[in-house]
């Protein structure tokens, strides 16, 4: 279902996928990641990451295993593992990863809770959660009118 929910999306303008990571490249995000203190990317999200890795559109990002400098747009589209280093020393994060970001809100995974949630960056309230990485996938490409 993710694939065909990507499939659908990449058709629309300005939409932006990187290429699929292998499962080494996946792999060494991972370890990366524990061995910085954060939790092991959900496998429903490594599946994800093996069709592309990570996606832009309208201020919707999803993060990917490395990064994605964007010259013509003096960005650099960042990758998970430098997305969580700054929070990984917070006691609230300690068993949460952030995978992504839209407008004023991270998009973070709950090893603990296994919820995948939208929260508010100031106050970190969740303001939505999903019980898996697909079903929050359709509501974020829905939510960007995306024409699913």
């Amino acid at each position: 279902m993710i694939n065909s929910l990507l499939s659908k999306a990449q058709n629309t303008k300005h939409f932006i996928s990187f290429s699929p990571m292998g499962s080494d490249s996946i792999e060494q995000t991972n370890q990366e990641l524990i061995s910085s203190g954060n939790p092991p990317l959900p496998s429903d999200f490594c599946d994800f990451l093996s069709l592309c890795d990570g996606i832009y559109y309208d201020g919707l990002e999803l993060f990917g295993t490395k990064e994605h400098p964007r010259p013509t747009k003096e960005y650099i589209f960042t990758n998970i593992t430098k997305a969580n280093k700054p929070f990984s020393e917070y006691s609230f994060f300690s068993q949460k990863l952030i995978i992504g970001s839209m407008s004023e809100n991270f998009i973070i995974y709950d090893s603990k809770n296994k919820l995948f949630a939208i929260t508010d960056r100031i106050n970190l309230c969740s303001q939505i959660e999903f019980s898996s990485f697909e079903e929050l996938l359709s509501y974020l490409l829905r939510h960007c009118e995306i024409g699913l």
